[in-house]
């Protein structure tokens, strides 16, 4: 390929193996000028979709996809779209999405995102969610439970950035858990992130844990009982609320168990009191 630091930035579009884009990221990543180039080239591309699909189909070793990946996230803001993230991954979003489509089971009112397509189901940013980590801190042996948690971004995050932290991921479409896990596997994270198939409407207690997040993501009957599950686990331990643009069926200002809202981005951060 040549050296990959002549390139110019729109020339990322013009390679067409992977054996390049991954020379390419290689390179950059022992040379900053070429870093500053890559996110130049990775943003005027958007990486053509056989890239992207080839990037996630590629025979990539467990470590060197971590490896990329967390090198991606350090060098985030304003360098890659989550699609990018995702294929680095090996997360194939847009084939399940289509398959759950496809196969139009009813999941019922209790889901509100049941799919489509990638672009069609919310899900929050890698950028979010890296803020997100940070300010947690997630020191050893803490525990971040997402409620909803779709194709499991943040426990990716979680697993592949805070070794020693663990995550537990609730979700009710089950080939969303299924790709997850498939992938939990791939990258060798499977003592410390899973993720199960679970409709969160129906009685059963929450797993007790350090920080609980929850996208807007199910409807008013099933956000009342999260709420009520939460409050019942606030009567045991203190923990973190996350919520991003609140959730349905749940009013902060009728929870007694929870002290005043902190924002953090696109977050709102609540402390749950515990028993006195």
């Amino acid at each position: 390929m040549g050296d990959p630091s002549a390139l110019a930035p729109d020339a990322l579009a013009r390679l067409s193996s992977l054996p390049d884009l991954l020379a390419f990221c290689d390179y950059a990543g022992s040379a900053a000028p070429a870093r500053s180039a890559l996110r130049k080239a990775l943003v005027a591309s958007d990486l053509a979709d056989r890239a992207l699909d080839a990037l996630r189909r590629s025979d990539m070793t467990p470590s060197a996809r971590c490896e990329l990946f967390d090198h991606l996230c350090d060098d985030y803001p304003g360098a890659l779209d989550d699609p990018t993230l995702d294929a680095v991954l090996g997360l194939d979003i847009a084939g399940v999405s289509r398959a759950v489509d496809a196969a139009n089971v009813n999941y019922g009112d209790a889901l509100i995102w049941q799919s489509r397509d990638a672009e069609g189901m919310p899900q929050t940013d890698y950028r979010d969610l890296i803020q997100l980590a940070e300010h947690l801190g997630l020191a050893d042996g803490r525990m971040l439970v997402d409620l909803g948690c779709g194709f499991g971004r943040a426990g990716f995050i979680v697993g592949l950035r805070y070794p020693d932290a663990s995550f537990l991921g609730y979700e009710l479409v089950g080939p969303r858990v299924d790709e997850a896990n498939r992938v939990v596997r791939s990258l060798g994270l499977t003592s410390s992130v899973r993720f199960e198939t679970r409709d969160l409407s129906v009685p059963a207690a929450l797993v007790e844990a350090d920080h609980y997040y929850v996208f807007h993501s199910f409807d008013r009957a099933t956000g009342q009982k999260v709420a009520a599950d939460l409050a019942a686990i606030a009567r045991l331990r203190g923990f973190d609320l996350i919520t991003q643009d609140g959730f349905w069926g749940f009013d902060p200002t009728e929870q007694d168990w929870l002290g005043p809202c902190r924002a953090l981005g696109v977050f709102e951060l609540y402390q749950a009191f515990g028993p006195d």
